[in-house]
C-alpha cells in the first residue's frame, strides 16, 4: 500500500503546538544565506521554514526537512505515525504526522484523491484502526472530524470540494472513515 522506504523514526518536520513560535535555535537549526533555509547543527541536513497544520491556533510556521518528501513518503508518514509505532517523542511523532498531512493538502491533493480512489476497497487502509484514525485527521468532513486543518481560510473539506473527482468518491470515503 505504501511504496516508500522512509524511516518513520526519523524527523521530517518540526512543528509548534499551541500559540507559540518555534525558534530554530531551540531545535538545533542555524540559518543559511538563503531565505527560510536552515542547517541542522548535528546532522548537517537542510530544513525549510514552511506553514504547517492548523491545530486550532492558526497555521504555524514550522520546518520541513529537505529534499521534500514525495507523496508516497508523506502518506506513509501521515498514516503510519503513532506514539506506539515510533521511537520518537510524542511531539516529534505528531510533528511528522501533522506536517505530512499539511504538505499533502497543500501540494499533493490530486495524488491523495487518486490514492483514496485506488484503495476504496482496501480493508487494510479503512479497517486498521491506526490508518483509519489518522485518515480522520485530514478533516474530510468538517462537521464530524475532530480536527482543524485547513489551508488559508478554507477547511480541508472545502479545498477538496473544488476537485470533481473528490466529489465523486467523498461520500464513500467519509462513510468508511467516520462511520
Amino acid at each position: 500500500m505504501f511504496n516508500s522506504t522512509i524511516n518513520i523514526n526519523d524527523n521530517y518536520f518540526y512543528m509548534p503546538f499551541g500559540p507559540v513560535t518555534l525558534d530554530p535555535k531551540e531545535i538545533g537549526l542555524r540559518p543559511t544565506f538563503f531565505k527560510n533555509i536552515y542547517i541542522d547543527n548535528k546532522t548537517g541536513t537542510k530544513w525549510r521554514k514552511c506553514m504547517l497544520f492548523n491545530t486550532g491556533w492558526g497555521r504555524p510556521e514550522g520546518f520541513e526537512k529537505l529534499p521534500e518528501l514525495e507523496f508516497n513518503d508523506l502518506i506513509k508518514l501521515a498514516l503510519s505515525s503513532d506514539h506506539a509505532t515510533t521511537k520518537l517523542s510524542v511531539q516529534e511523532e505528531e510533528s511528522n504526522k501533522y506536517g505530512a498531512i499539511a504538505v499533502i493538502m497543500d501540494r499533493h491533493i490530486n495524488e491523495l484523491i487518486d490514492f483514496l480512489s485506488r484503495n476504496l476497497d482496501n480493508k487494510d487502509l479503512f479497517g486498521v484502526g491506526l490508518y483509519r484514525r489518522n485518515l480522520s485527521l485530514f478533516g474530510f468532513d468538517a462537521k464530524i472530524a475532530k480536527t482543524n486543518g485547513g489551508s488559508g481560510t478554507k477547511s480541508y473539506e472545502d479545498v477538496l470540494n473544488q476537485y470533481s473527482k473528490w466529489r465523486e468518491i467523498s461520500l464513500q470515503i467519509k462513510e468508511k472513515i467516520y462511520s
